[in-house]
């Protein structure tokens, strides 16, 4: 930074310079100045013009190079202390997962809360100010995606994924106009709601979704389960945990396996003890609760070694639990 100025008794501090190398390093990319910018400003903070490129360390490029990951042009008001007026406009584009590790550090997101096990794949496009004050920033703007994915913690991802974000101070909504989309499980999911964030992460959300034809097949801890059927469900909650409550229509409720009586009966034992218990306490899904009934639309089956049975449930019929459990 090259920089000079000038002070007087009635306008104080005016200054002016060059900013020729700014390079920030994250843990997968490296965000840095594209070309040289002018700044000016006085003792309480300056006006800044910048040009950023990002490149991913992760992966070089056919001809060895780094590979660009983002695009962003950065202008407006940067105060010098956490609580001047803050004004700072970013337009272009980032490879989603550099921007949300900006976003978690920006926001100072827990490590244990929901917003931190999100990992999205692809690349959004943006208009975004942030104004209000460094101690309590808000948001005005856009996000738009296109073909992008997301996975929340260790679980199935979202394929395909088309999204549509405004940005209103604290209130991040996804418009019912243009709904979220995408695939989940063979299945076509939309969604659409807000969520109000503050520093450190979530505030509360209300999500509605839709997920239809999926087909859920030999998942984690229960192979040969089958399940195909349209899910209706609302997610609402708040950084202390939430509730997902909807209705399950089944086309096809089915499990086929062969099973060892010795290991269920182990298997059962060690569930039933802490000491052996693999509940992680800090998956932030064990923290929203799950309540959907389920509607039937032919008799479940169960195909074992052991027994071949199958029913309709007599009235209602309901899972309950917990996202994680």
């Amino acid at each position: 930074l090259e920089a000079r100025g000038r002070w007087s008794p009635g306008q104080g501090l005016q200054w002016q310079g060059t900013l020729n190398r700014l390079e920030g390093t994250f843990p997968a990319f490296t965000l840095r100045q594209s070309r040289p910018s002018h700044l000016e400003g006085t003792r309480e903070g300056a006006r800044v013009d910048l040009f950023l490129e990002g490149l991913q360390r992760k992966g070089l490029s056919p001809e060895g190079q780094l590979r660009p990951s983002a695009s962003v042009k950065l202008g407006g008001t940067l105060p010098f202390s956490p609580t001047g007026p803050l004004s700072l406009r970013a337009e272009g584009s980032m490879d989603l997962g550099d921007l949300k590790t900006i976003a978690d550090g920006l926001l100072d997101v827990d490590e244990g809360g929901l917003l931190h096990g999100l990992r999205p794949e692809g690349r959004g496009d943006f208009n975004l100010l942030a104004h209000g004050s460094l101690a309590e920033p808000k948001l005005q703007g856009s996000l738009d995606v296109e073909h992008a994915s997301l996975r929340i913690g260790e679980y199935e991802n979202i394929r395909d994924l088309g999204l549509h974000v405004q940005f209103r101070d604290r209130t991040i909504a996804i418009p019912a106009e243009r709904p979220l989309t995408g695939t989940l499980n063979q299945g076509r999911l939309t969604a659409q709601g807000e969520v109000t964030w503050k520093p450190g992460g979530l505030d509360r959300y209300e999500l509605g979704a839709k997920l239809a034809g999926f087909q859920l097949q030999d998942p984690p801890d229960l192979q040969g389960l089958i399940m195909q059927g349209d899910l209706e469900a609302t997610l609402r909650g708040d950084e202390e945990g939430g509730l997902l409550k909807g209705t399950l229509e089944t086309g096809r409720l089915s499990y086929q396996a062969d099973l060892k009586l010795y290991d269920l009966l182990v298997n059962s034992a060690l569930a039933d003890s802490a000491s052996f218990s693999t509940k992680d306490p800090n998956d932030p899904l064990d923290r929203i609760a799950l309540d959907l009934e389920v509607r039937m639309a032919r008799p479940w089956e169960l195909d074992t070694n052991l027994a071949k049975l199958e029913g309709r449930p007599d009235g209602a019929f309901r899972v309950m639990g917990t996202l994680a459990n």
